[in-house]
């Protein structure tokens, strides 16, 4: 008797065959569909230095692995006065005032509602 599935290449694609009149298992794909969970996690995000009137140049999308659109908030700690994190992981407004603090973000995928929170990161913001 012939297998049903074929493993076929070098072990990262599947084969699919009719045999003895059974559909092939590409039409009952969707049996199959959301087993496999979407990675979100996050690299590293690198502490920030910045002047009084600059404003952060910090991508948070070039810092995350995602399938997924993502959509990010501040999760702990708080931003420098002035600065404020968009949706879209980009950041606006110039910082007003010296000072420091520590901040961690949290990214939301959607449409898997999984989270994953970044390292806690710090900031700091000098006179020019």
């Amino acid at each position: 008797m012939k297998p049903l599935l074929n493993l076929t290449g070098r072990g990262v694609g599947i084969g699919f065959r009719n045999y003895a009149g059974i559909k092939p298992l590409a039409h009952c794909a969707g049996a199959f569909r959301n087993k496999e969970r979407l990675i979100l996690k996050w690299l590293t995000v690198p502490d920030i230095n910045i002047t009084v009137g600059e404003t952060w140049t910090l991508e948070l999308s070039d810092y995350i692995i995602s399938g997924e659109d993502v959509t990010y908030t501040v999760e702990t700690g708080e931003l420098p006065d002035g600065i404020e994190l968009k949706a879209d992981g980009s950041f606006s407004g110039t910082a007003l005032k010296s000072g420091a603090g520590s901040v961690s973000f949290l990214a939301t995928a959607a449409p898997s509602g999984d989270t994953s929170e970044s390292n806690l990161i710090d900031w700091t913001t000098e006179d020019a």
